[in-house]
């Protein structure tokens, strides 16, 4: 604080922080009363600062608070000088009030110290904007999130007695009967999504893939609707790929349940017309909010999201689609890019306590299986288990003995250089097909065809690699170019996979390979829509769909059977269907 520029001086009350300190020294309660509201932090004069800091040292080993004890602990931490001597610690208990106004001193002090660290964070960005070395986004996004959570530390809960909030609780159990679910977060519609997952819970990122013309976004705005006109929850919706024109037509056509063709080509019936206008009435009357901006980051996203919740609140947010966002690192590797922007889109859940539901294209990777059912390592490029994984420590292991540890392990920073990281998750994903690549150098490896590794032109795929390319492969303490000499079918094999964040890589037989599953680290939930007669002229197979919850960190997975209304760009419930899911 000594930086800030100011004639005046910065907010404060020492005699409220003497008062604090003293009703310590009176009653040792009163601290547990004041703990829950300040810390050292917030006291604006050194030595009351340093008190405090000793008082809870003593707290913490439930040794009695006095002027004796305070002196001995202040002696112990070489901190009696900067705490004013033995003769200001014996003048706190001068003439002080009772204990009983303590939480009421520790909210005045609270409130002094909030108002020292908006002035900090203020003086500390228009620096940073005169310097002009940070990119004006991320300054945006730093001054949000610096007030933010200057906002966030000024309120501290405590316990709360059942019985105060007992009422509360047996209300909301008797309107959760009344609809005859127990749904906990946001209702999606869907009987069977909602016995499995209990609704869209808040602070979760939700994934929903699929390949192109599966009807992501049509159940993305079904549920939206859902949320808006049933619940009367207020909907953020950034489309980064269709206009808003474009998103009301197809959710009026749904809400109409009017051919979306008839509406296209203006061949309408007076009775679809008076549809169209009541379902424009009902959605008019929504607090759905639309942003169309095209290549927005997740930092835009973030500002956007954080006004929008502060003016309306926020019971949803959905991006359509992932692979359209922008990412605020500057990197020619799309990979890292996704790893950073489904990071955010996690931490903006989490910020703003609201379910945040991306949408993801996939890969033709479902097309290669029999039936065409995307599933979750559709998400994953993998190895074979012998691959040696190079650990921080020197040692090489075998991915397959480290499932479901978190190891350091080296990994290929993106400057391109060594460096050692954590790796979050290790696992095991199932037999797949795989091919041997060996290099000029005799190093070898065993991996599915689209894992990837990095070659002269960034990372590539073991299927896309030619006789001839080159791959980054590690030597001691340097990386090197080798030459690719074979890549063979190796048949099919149990293979493995490991998630590191931050350099998105990892040395697996000595061969830099791409961190995979980033999406699917990040997400709470992962979903997949799937409709067979995309793949089919059966007759029988039109209009069915499944949503297939491959995972879910709090709950069961399933498929969730669902009918696709194509006239209409609805999906509902199968009525076909008995089971729950």
């Amino acid at each position: 604080m000594q930086n800030v520029k100011t004639e005046r001086a910065l907010p404060h009350n020492l005699e409220v922080e003497r008062s604090i300190l003293g009703a310590i020294l009176l009653d040792n309660q009163a601290f547990n009363s004041a703990a829950q509201i300040v810390t050292a932090a917030d006291f604006f004069g050194d030595s009351n600062s340093v008190i405090y800091a000793a008082m809870s040292a003593l707290s913490e080993i439930n040794a009695g608070i006095d002027p004796i004890t305070l002196r001995a602990e202040l002696e112990r931490a070489d901190a009696l000088d900067r705490a004013g001597g033995a003769a200001y610690i014996s003048s706190l208990i001068d003439g002080m009030p009772t204990g009983g106004n303590i939480e009421q001193y520790a909210r005045l002090v609270k409130d002094k110290a909030s108002l020292r660290a908006l002035i900090g964070t203020s003086n500390s960005i228009i620096h940073m904007a005169m310097e002009g070395a940070v990119d004006t986004d991320e300054l945006l996004d730093r001054a949000e999130r610096s007030i933010f959570e200057i906002s966030e530390a000024k309120i501290r809960k405590g316990f709360l007695a059942v019985r105060d909030v007992a009422s509360d609780t047996m209300r909301e159990i008797e309107e959760l009967m009344e609809r005859g679910d127990f749904v906990t977060g946001a209702a999606t519609g869907f009987a069977r999504l909602d016995a499995l997952t209990a609704g869209l819970q808040k602070g979760d990122l939700f994934i929903l893939a699929g390949r192109p013309s599966m009807g992501k976004t049509s159940l993305a705005l079904n549920i939206s609707q859902h949320i808006a006109l049933e619940g009367g929850g207020v909907v953020g919706i950034f489309s980064l790929e269709m206009s808003v024109q474009q998103l009301i037509r197809r959710m009026v056509t749904g809400v109409a349940q009017v051919d979306a063709h008839k509406l296209a080509t203006g061949f309408l019936s007076n009775d679809d017309k008076e549809k169209l206008l009541d379902a424009l009435h009902r959605l008019a009357e929504t607090k759905i909010f639309i942003d169309d901006s095209a290549a927005i980051t997740v930092l835009e996203m973030r500002a956007k999201a954080r006004r929008l919740s502060a003016e309306h609140g926020l019971d949803l947010l959905v991006v359509d689609y992932l692979q359209l966002v922008r990412g605020s690192i500057r990197t020619d590797n799309r990979n890292l890019e996704i790893g950073e922007i489904s990071r955010g889109l996690k931490a903006l859940a989490k910020e703003l306590q609201v379910p945040v539901l991306a949408l993801s294209q996939l890969s033709r990777a479902p097309e290669t299986h029999s039936g065409h059912r995307p599933q979750l390592s559709d998400l994953r490029e993998c190895v074979t288990g012998e691959t040696l994984v190079q650990l921080g420590d020197g040692r090489r292991v075998p991915i397959m003995e480290l499932v479901d540890e978190c190891p350091e392990v080296v990994a290929m920073s993106p400057e391109g250089r060594m460096m050692t990281a954590v790796a979050d998750k290790v696992w095991e994903v199932g037999e797949r097909p795989i091919f041997n690549v060996r290099l000029a150098s005799g190093l070898s490896i065993r991996a599915t065809g689209k894992h990837r590794f990095y070659g002269a032109t960034g990372w590539q795929r073991v299927r896309d690699l030619s006789v001839g390319d080159e791959l980054r492969a590690a030597r001691e303490a340097e990386l090197f170019q080798d030459r690719v000499v074979a890549i063979e079918a190796a048949g099919v094999e149990a293979v493995y996979d490991l998630t590191v964040p931050g350099p998105a890589s990892w040395v697996g037989n000595s061969i830099v390979s791409h961190n995979s599953g980033n999406l699917e680290q990040d997400a709470d939930v992962v979903a997949f829509i799937f409709r067979p007669e995309v793949y089919s002229d059966d007759p029988e197979l039109e209009g069915i769909a499944e949503l297939i919850i491959s995972k879910q960190r709090n709950g069961p997975t399933g498929t969730v059977p669902l009918a696709f209304l194509k006239a209409y760009t609805l999906f509902r419930d199968r009525a076909d269907v008995d089971e729950p899911y």
